[in-house]
């Protein structure tokens, strides 16, 4: 795409018509929409959220853009002095940040990776692409912009396992390399900016394609040592994997239901859907926290493991696990609610497997289940 259609494209999105109208000239003619709105709007997604770069202090365009949109302004960020604008619903957000550098130039090669290093003017003119992300967008790579991309923000790391499994994108050889080579420093950024990379990649349309780049980046050891611990734990006889394949396919299997709720749910399919949209805590709902679960749910394994007389036990993993769940989370500085109903999900999780042996369950049965469950079941 052009640098003229893809401006034309971002421009024509209603939530950037709706910030130009709540602009006077002077202020819109002194900002950029920048990053990923750029990016979804090349792609045919939906434009939901905007990133402005301006020239001046941010606070008074943000105000602007909530009072004539109708939403709220508030300080995101005093460190990277950022400010918001948000829909009175939450549908629509716009992120306003003073330019990096002065320079719209400057700006754009402070940036992550090339698919967001792209600037369209909020008034007029074409699309700024310096470094050819409109030309990886469509081969589909993902590319660094700079060789400090990885050592100026280590959340750039997560961030292009996310990306890669989101946009379906191949990870250009040389910034792998690079990121293999900062992957240490993986856990450095604060906790909830983690969780909020980490929430992207679980909620999004990929998160086992996610997971599988956090490893292949040599990222899992640094951001999540308790689920790398997983690997090489074996198992007893009645599983053929070690206790990281079991856990990535039981996330296959929750993805599975998740995609075909007719078959496993049947006339409930819908009751069922409603349920999983539900939002719960920290941006995720209810299924989204439990394909999180899937991820989590065996963390006690490798503390617990005993082997006698040739055969394995793991007695109180579900328990260890859950102490481990509030230590992790802890350092993700994640809302206790989330924590909780993770915690929640693994000391259950062994009640249905106890169950499958009664099939078919009777009424009582189950109410027995829900009971004890609630609200995690």
């Amino acid at each position: 795409m052009s640098s003229g259609g893809a401006a034309e494209r971002l421009r024509g999105s209603l939530l950037a018509v709706a910030v130009r109208d709540a602009l006077d000239e002077e202020a819109a003619g002194r900002s950029w929409v920048v990053g990923g709105a750029v990016r979804d709007a090349v792609l045919g997604r939906p434009v939901t959220d905007l990133d402005l770069a301006v020239a001046g202090d941010p606070g008074p365009i943000s105000a602007a853009i909530a009072r004539g949109a109708g939403g709220s302004s508030f300080e995101l960020s005093a460190e990277f002095e950022t400010w918001r604008a948000r829909g009175r619903d939450g549908e629509w957000q716009v992120d306003v940040t003073p330019l990096r550098g002065g320079e719209i130039e400057a700006d754009l090669a402070a940036r992550d990776f090339t698919i967001g290093a792209i600037a369209v003017p909020l008034l007029a003119g074409g699309a700024l692409d310096p470094f050819a992300g409109l030309a990886d967008l469509e081969r589909g790579t993902l590319r660094m912009v700079s060789e400090r991309s990885f050592s100026e923000d280590p959340l750039r790391l997560l961030r292009a396992a996310r990306l890669g499994a989101e946009l379906g994108l191949e990870i250009d050889p040389a910034t792998e390399a690079s990121a293999r080579a900062a992957a240490e420093r993986a856990a450095e950024p604060a906790g909830e900016r983690l969780l909020g990379e980490l929430r992207m990649l679980i909620a999004g349309p990929d998160p086992r394609r996610g997971l599988e780049l956090v490893e292949g980046l040599g990222l899992i050891e640094a951001l999540l040592p308790e689920v790398a611990a997983l690997r090489g734990v074996d198992q007893t006889a009645n599983h053929h994997l070690d206790v990281y394949e079991h856990t990535m396919a039981v996330l296959d299997r929750v993805l599975e239901v998740e995609a075909d709720l007719g078959r496993f749910a049947g006339e409930r399919a819908g009751e069922a859907r409603e349920l999983l949209d539900e939002p719960l805590a920290d941006e995720l709902t209810r299924g989204d926290a439990l394909r999180f679960g899937a991820l989590l749910h065996d963390l006690g394994k490798p503390q617990t493991r005993r082997e006698s007389g040739g055969r394995v036990t793991f007695m109180g993993h579900d328990a260890v696990g859950a102490e481990m769940i509030g230590k992790l989370l802890g350092r993700l500085r994640a809302s206790r609610a989330l924590t909780r109903h993770l915690q929640g999900l693994t000391l259950h999780h062994l009640r249905l497997g106890f169950m499958v042996r009664e099939a078919p369950l009777p009424r009582r049965r189950v109410h027995d289940y829900l009971r004890a469950t609630e609200p995690f079941g």
